[in-house]
């Protein structure tokens, strides 16, 4: 994890390992996915707290010396103050003039760039080849204690090795009040969609098709009660990963495909909490409806057996 500084670090360190200039629309391109969702001000924060963290951690001969008698706070004030890899204007009017010299040259003095380096090289040359073989001798004692555990304890419950298996989670469709004022619904409906349509926001633009077919509530027999469920949430145990996963009902029908959680359940891999912990699923009807009715290709929905 660590500050995010450094993942534009190690874009940058590529440019200055590169003996030729790389594609500059294409680097503003993914500069602004970057900075899309970038709060430098957070990113100080953590590291400021991450880099003391680090040093304390480490005998005083193996601190980088970049890092040796710095004040995490100052040291952080001063690259999130003057770093081009924390600010998009100043990393597009870098790229409008790039050059391999100016490229070599910012390298030495851009302060964010060059504590990157020195922590990234200290931990390769101390620490990655102990690490290596670290984690070798770990994961071959991990395998004697496994198999230990289960010819010693055969009737005992043992942890899942979920690695390249099938993931079973089970729940119930359901919203949820995560905190004070603020409650989710199960379901969200075409409606909503409509609703979010022309709101300055390309992510929810949609075709005038889908408006017309909307405002005809011409649902084509997928509704429920009169709605057009879009999406709905349930109380199952997700993780990364489970993108795509079928989501079934007791007799085995797919109702929808989990696609996401609700922010308040991002907590979830290290603290599953029934109360709030939601999972998002696409409803399969919806699916069904954008391709027999807004796509045209019944072929497709006839292929399969309906349960309703």
């Amino acid at each position: 994890m660590g500050p995010e500084m450094f993942g534009r670090a190690r874009v940058f360190d590529k440019l200055v390992n590169s003996e030729e200039l790389q594609d500059t629309e294409k680097l503003k391109e993914g500069a602004k996915g970057f900075f899309k969702n970038y709060n430098a001000e957070i990113d100080q924060k953590i590291f400021a707290l991450l880099t003391a963290e680090y040093v304390s951690q480490l005998d005083d001969k193996n601190v980088p010396a970049e890092l040796k008698g710095k004040s995490a706070e100052a040291l952080a004030e001063s690259i999130y103050n003057s770093s081009i890899l924390v600010n998009e204007d100043k990393f597009c009017a870098f790229l409008d003039k790039m050059s391999l010299k100016s490229i070599k040259k910012l390298a030495e003095k851009d302060l964010g760039y060059k504590i990157w380096k020195a922590v990234d090289s200290h931990f390769r040359a101390s620490a990655l080849m102990n690490y290596i073989q670290y984690k070798g001798e770990m994961n071959d004692a991990l395998q004697t204690y496994v198999e230990g555990k289960l010819v010693m304890f055969p009737d005992a419950k043992h942890w899942p090795d979920a690695n390249s298996t099938l993931r079973i989670t089970y729940g119930k469709l359901e919203g949820s009040a995560p905190h004070d004022g603020m409650a989710y619904t199960e379901h969200t409906t075409l409606d909503g969609i409509v609703a979010k349509n022309r709101t300055g926001n390309p992510d929810f633009e949609v075709a005038p098709r889908m408006l017309e077919l909307a405002e005809e509530r011409n649902y084509g027999g997928y509704d429920q009660d009169g709605e057009l469920w879009v999406c709905f949430s349930g109380s199952n145990h997700t993780t990364g990963g489970n993108s795509g996963s079928p989501v079934l009902d007791a007799e085995g029908n797919l109702m929808g495909l989990n696609f996401d959680r609700s922010w308040e359940s991002t907590m979830s891999d290290f603290m599953f909490d029934a109360s709030r912990c939601r999972n998002i699923v696409v409803d399969i009807r919806y699916v069904m409806w954008v391709m027999d009715v807004y796509s045209g290709a019944k072929h497709l929905v006839d292929e399969m057996t309906i349960v309703r």
